[in-house]
């Protein structure tokens, strides 16, 4: 049966995961923040199907979320892990050109995610370097070395940089597209070396890129890309052996809820990532999450991208950017910021940065914004704010 298990460090080193995954126990890895919350409740109180639960050695599962906020399990394996870090070991010359020899791997991603499983634990493991695992909102300058690779997310190293820190000169970023004006930033200070990891928790890897320098990801000799075209946007779809084949989606019943077993992959084993972009002999240009994407004037944007380019503006905490429909029906962009600058400060800066279609046309500060269970933006909340307040139904 599924075993339930909050993926801190201590449960891999003590050797709980081997001998989990040796007695068939299947464990489900969950994100430690989500103890004593609903989350966790939901997980606890549903019903596992028989996938979850066939005692199969070397499978375990991956807790995760979307944007509803609902916990979906992954099925992951071993072969999984074990192909892609057997993947980087062989490929490391390609794709990053460093010397790896006595270089400590610092890592500030929690290993209930994959990319922090496999760039957090394994690789290094298998590389034979020394691993330290650092909670991000507390790393401290004298924590580092510059010899260190950091394994990181775009908004901490974004975080580490205007705090000043002496950053390591070979950084590894995944989880959200690296933001434009932060790797121009780095690029002017010419210290440090990044590449960005382009994947998911169902397909692992699939490419890789220099944010710095270049646009475009490389994707991954083992993966088989293919392009279908829905609303005349171009949407990839992967194969790999990284590639996971059934998900557990939460579903309520009348006077329950359960996991209902989902295969993610279509009969020739391509998965949908539901990323849009375009694909070319130089690369996959990610633009953004299909479902991210709206027209401005006749023009595609990117939402996801307009918010990566406002988090780079320095003091921006967070952001969250939606599309509305106006009076004549046309949509605009509508943002929530929080940060420490005024109104005017960002729209100029937002000048500087953007595109006039990528600029919201509504743009308010605030000292939070609202977050799913999961910790993910609300959107659906930030945009009924905004459609209420159109209609004068809500104080200013």
């Amino acid at each position: 049966m599924a075993t339930f298990r909050f993926a801190d460090p201590t449960y891999f080193q003590d050797g709980q995961w081997d001998e989990d995954l040796a007695l068939g126990k299947e464990p489900v890895l969950v994100d430690p923040k989500w103890e004593k919350t609903i989350l966790d409740q939901l997980l606890s109180g549903a019903q596992l199907p028989n996938e979850a639960g066939k005692n199969v050695s070397d499978s375990f599962w991956i807790a995760t979320s979307g944007s509803t906020g609902l916990p979906k399990l992954i099925q992951k394996n071993r072969s999984h892990i074990e192909d892609e870090v057997n993947y980087w070991l062989s490929s490391s010359d390609i794709h990053f050109g460093w010397d790896w020899k006595s270089s400590r791997f610092h890592v500030t991603v929690p290993l209930c995610h994959l990319y922090g499983l496999i760039w957090g634990l394994f690789l290094p493991r298998a590389m034979g370097r020394s691993i330290i695992h650092s909670n991000p909102l507390q790393i401290k300058n004298e924590d580092l070395n510059e010899n260190d690779i950091l394994i990181t997310v775009p908004y901490t190293l974004k975080r580490m940089y205007e705090s000043g820190m002496n950053l390591p000169k070979r950084i590894i970023t995944s989880g959200s597209k690296f933001p434009v004006p932060l790797a121009q930033r780095l690029r002017a200070d010419g210290i440090v070396d990044i590449r960005e990891i382009y994947g998911a928790t169902e397909t692992g890897a699939m490419g890789i890129r220099n944010p710095m320098w270049k646009a475009r990801y490389t994707l991954l000799s083992v993966v088989e890309p293919k392009i279908e075209t829905n609303s005349e946007i171009d949407v990839l779809l992967v194969k790999s052996k990284f590639v996971s084949k059934l998900s557990l989606e939460l579903r309520s019943k009348e006077t329950s809820q359960e996991f209902v077993p989902t295969s993610i992959t279509d009969s020739d084993g391509y998965f949908f990532t539901n990323d849009a972009g375009d694909l070319s002999s130089e690369g996959w240009n990610y633009i953004g999450r299909v479902d991210r994407i709206t027209k401005i004037k006749g023009k595609r944007v990117s939402l996801d991208f307009i918010e990566s380019s406002i988090s780079s503006i320095p003091d921006v905490k967070e952001v969250a950017v939606i599309s509305l429909e106006s009076k004549d029906q046309e949509a605009e962009l509508a943002c929530l910021i929080v940060t420490a600058r005024s109104q005017e400060e960002i729209q100029k800066q937002l000048v500087d940065t953007l595109p006039a279609s990528h600029i919201p046309k509504k743009i308010e500060i605030t000292e939070i914004i609202n977050k799913l269970q999961n910790g993910k933006t609300d959107y659906l909340s930030i945009s009924k704010y905004f459609q209420l307040k159109s209609l004068n139904q809500i104080e200013l």
